[in-house]
Order: C-alpha cells, then structure tokens, then sequence
C-alpha cells in the first residue's frame, strides 16, 4: 500500500495532511527557497463628503523617519528605517518583522485640499486626515509633516 504524501516532509505535521506552502523569509534561513518578496501594511481607507481619511499600519519606526508628499493628486508615503538592535547578536534565526524600507502611494479625490492635510502617527498608526473642498484645487508639489 502507497501513501500519498499531501505536503513536503519538513512542514508536515501528521502524515496525509495538507498544509499550503508559501516561501517566505524562514524558507531563505534554512535554505529552501530566497526570499524575494516585498512585504505591504496594512491599510484602510475611509472616505465622506467632505474628507477622506487614510491608516497604515506601519510599527516600530519613528514620525521623524517619514517622508509624506503630494505631487498632482498623489500622495506619496515613503519609509525609510534603520533598526541598529539586529546588529548586536551574531546570528539570526528567524527575523520575520521589520519596516526597513517602505513605499505606497495613494490617488487622491480631485477635490482633495492639500494644505491641510493632517499626519499623525500613534501607536504604530499613520493616520492621514485629508480635507475636501467645493472645488478642485490644484497644487504642484506639497510635503507633509507627520505629527
């Protein structure tokens, strides 16, 4: 009698069970496959009438190492990070969270009034309060500052 195996040996945890396999960054620690993917936060996005309201879950970095801009109705939210508290032990076994370097951009409601856009960040949050006027206004290039 054969048994048809379901899954690779090293993930199964009782013979005959399936369980989906997806390469990530524990397979490129022990040597499986290279991680190549990019990881996303997560995100909502609320809109009204007269605002639009824009979270991003992004912990562990600092306000000061956001960079927020608007160029034509696209805001752009750029991350970059440096975790210094990696370097101290000599090897990592399993490393599966860090905000390292992060990029999304966001298209933004024609009526969407730029100046006042509002950027906090709380507890792992980014929050991004987006005022809306009667009318379209037009703006080259805004920066925003993360409070």
């Amino acid at each position: 009698m054969t048994s048809t195996t379901l899954s690779r040996k090293e993930t199964c945890i009782y013979p005959g069970e399936f369980i989906p396999h997806r390469y990530d960054k524990t397979d490129a620690i022990f040597g499986n496959q290279p991680a190549t993917f990019k990881t996303r936060p997560l995100v909502n996005i609320l809109e009204s009438e007269d605002m639009m309201r824009i979270e991003i879950l992004i912990p562990g970095v600092k306000k000061e190492e956001f960079t927020l801009e608007i160029v034509k109705n696209k805001l752009s939210v750029h991350v970059l990070h440096h975790n210094d508290d990696a370097l101290q032990f000599q090897s990592i076994k399993l490393h599966e969270f860090d905000c390292e370097r992060f990029e999304c951009e966001f298209k933004l409601p024609k009526n969407a009034d730029v100046l006042f856009i509002q950027a906090r960040y709380i507890n792992g949050i980014l929050c991004l309060h987006v005022p809306k006027a009667q009318h379209p206004i037009k703006h080259d290039k805004v920066n925003v500052v993360v409070y």
